[in-house]
């Protein structure tokens, strides 16, 4: 439909507007004068809207001499806001949205309206932040975690948030121009609707264009608006797809032992195996070093029958007991069962191939004495920093959560890798059933504030063998976020103040009033 009005535009006068460029404006006289130079220069028929707000320094009369259609407000709208108004004046079929402070060159602003009228709905900018570096902002991590939990891993860190992108009326129609005063919501409302939305290869590197300004004060409580304005799409999201879009089938699991255990056991050892080898034999000679009263192995289905290794495992240790969780596809789910079998006031959760130390180890549950006791004891490997941009999805989303929940310290670490420790204690108030989920058992206890220590240790294992499916293990992610903003609200403590929401007919809900 748009190709065809596009392909009219030669044969016939255009009486309308084809392109609207949209341009928020405040305090930008520097270079306003350009960027609406070259907004109207991207098609013959373009209208450009300035929504002028909060300016003091001329911006208003440039605007106006400049030939734009000029909506002045005497206050500051918020972040957004501006383009959410414009968007409710625009005529055009196609949408552009710039910043009145970064000058783009034609060709590329031109790249975005050729798109949509191609046939995209959302044309996003293929900037992803400076992702080569080990440690990347805030919001480049926010932008990648949304793309990956939605399941458009192709989008990469393009967003809705960054400048320049566009969208088509039909998209306008279908999201609301409401929804664009919240950039992430309205990228995922466009996705969840069905609409086209792809990224435009020629990029715009506006970090380049518009470094972050340290000296603005609104950098303090800008970056933290749209990290939630993230975490309010992943709300919303939730909300109309489910918490799990893939339900997990957990059967009842068996419990074969191979001796009695010792009675009232204080620490514990719960093993993952996932494999014959002879690796188990190596770790359970560490641990037989250790203070520890009780021996849980987990086994996968193919060896709970396997009578020579459960001989074997007889052999090495006289206090093993040897559980199965049948007929789970899912490898986490063995934790809980075997955190349950133990119930001692410590619990070690280690796999079978893991080269820890006895030293190691025993660091490990000395964080569970002494004057300030942990509750949970992660164990951190000595690896050599990766870029971001090489990270895996789990990585990017575990940093996520972290930063969410304002523990930024503990980086990519928690509950889903091994080893880690735990007390009792703790999981009488995460639930031991949650250990099956262990990003959520993670969430539950940074909510519940419980004490989170590190340790080095040599190697740090995460899912090799059956690995759960993508989808499910999203959905543990999607269930885990879930807890916190059921807990904590849409946006958790990352509050929206400063928009004026109303103005575009939304009640804001996420003022920090209820704080």
């Amino acid at each position: 439909m748009v190709s065809q009005v596009k392909g009219s535009l030669q044969r016939e006068r255009w009486t309308s507007p084809y392109v609207s460029v949209i341009i928020p404006v405040m305090n930008e006289r520097r270079t306003l004068r350009s960027v609406i130079r070259q907004a109207y220069r991207v098609h013959p028929h373009t209208e450009v809207i300035a929504v002028v707000n909060g300016s003091t320094d001329g911006s208003l009369r440039i605007a106006r001499q400049m030939g734009a259609t000029v909506i002045s407000y005497k206050s500051a709208l918020g972040h957004d806001v501006p383009r959410a108004i414009g968007a409710l004046h625009a005529k055009g079929e196609v949408l552009l949205f710039i910043d009145a402070d970064m000058v783009i060159s034609v060709a590329k602003l031109q790249s975005f309206v050729k798109a949509v009228s191609d046939g995209v709905d959302v044309a996003l900018n293929d900037y992803s932040g400076p992702i080569h570096k080990v440690v990347v902002h805030r919001v480049v991590l926010a932008k990648h975690a949304l793309n990956l939990l939605i399941g458009r891993t192709d989008l990469q860190g393009a967003s809705m948030t960054a400048i320049p992108h566009a969208i088509s009326r039909r998209a306008l129609i279908r999201i609301g121009a409401s929804a664009l005063a919240v950039p992430p919501l309205a990228q995922v409302m466009a996705i969840r609707d069905g609409l086209q939305v792809e990224r435009i290869q020629q990029a715009v590197h506006v970090g380049k264009i518009n470094p972050i300004r340290t000296g603005r004060t609104r950098n303090y409580w800008l970056i933290p608006m749209i990290v939630g304005d993230h975490l309010e799409a992943i709300d919303w999201w939730i909300n109309q797809s489910g918490c799990r879009e893939v339900p997990l089938q957990r059967s009842a699991p068996t419990h074969p032992r191979l001796s009695k255990q010792a009675q009232n056991p204080t620490i514990a050892a719960i093993v993952n195996v996932t494999q014959s080898s002879n690796a188990i034999q190596l770790q359970l000679k560490r641990l037989s070093r250790l203070p520890i009263q009780k021996v849980v192995i987990v086994l996968p289905d193919q060896l709970v029958h396997d009578s020579i290794f459960l001989q074997m495992l007889q052999q090495i240790h006289q206090t093993v007991e040897i559980i199965c969780a049948q007929g789970s596809d899912d490898p986490d789910h063995g934790r809980a069962i075997g955190a349950q079998l133990a119930n001692t006031d410590i619990m070690l959760f280690v796999d079978e191939v893991s080269e820890l130390s006895t030293r190691t180890m025993l660091a490990m549950l000395s964080k569970f004495r002494g004057r300030k006791t942990a509750d949970i004891v992660l164990g951190v490997g000595r690896m050599t920093p990766v870029p971001f941009y090489q990270r895996n999805d789990s990585s990017r989303l575990n940093e996520f959560i972290n930063t969410c929940l304002n523990q930024r310290r503990l980086k990519a670490n928690n509950l889903t890798n091994l080893p880690f420790a735990i007390s009792k204690q703790a999981l009488d108030i995460i639930g031991v059933e949650n250990l099956g989920i262990p990003v959520k058992a993670h969430v539950i206890a940074l909510l519940h504030k419980l004490s989170i220590t590190t340790v080095r240790v040599s190697s740090v294992s995460s899912r090799r063998r059956g690995a759960l499916p993508h989808r499910i293990s999203v959905g543990h992610y999607f269930e885990a976020l879930d807890e916190a903003l059921q807990k904590q609200g849409a946006r958790l403590t990352y509050v929206d103040r400063f928009r004026k929401r109303e103005l575009v007919g939304v009640h804001n809900l996420y003022d920090g009033s209820k704080f």
